[in-house]
């Protein structure tokens, strides 16, 4: 938790999401997908981008608590990918 703690948030945004994305490759590197099947391994991926996504939302400022429902508010949850571009 203290890695998306809302203290981390110190205005910018760049700055804020370039320390959430290397934790991401890091939990990806250090746990590889445990499946064979290269569609299962893409959609577990997809799954922990997911979940980061949620952390960094729940990071922010209550000032992008507008944004954060946009996004959250979507037909399907979008990855870390589509919510940095969103929050940029």
């Amino acid at each position: 938790m203290t890695l998306v703690a809302p203290q981390w948030f110190d205005g910018s945004m760049s700055i804020y999401l370039g320390r959430l994305h290397p934790a991401l490759h890091d939990c990806n590197e250090f746990f590889p997908p445990a499946v064979a099947k290269p569609e299962e391994a893409k959609k577990e991926l997809e799954n922990r981008s997911t979940f980061f996504m949620t952390f960094a939302l729940f990071g922010l400022p209550p000032e992008y608590s507008a944004t954060c429902d946009q996004i959250l508010g979507s037909p399907a949850l979008p990855t870390m990918t589509r919510t940095s571009s969103a929050l940029l």
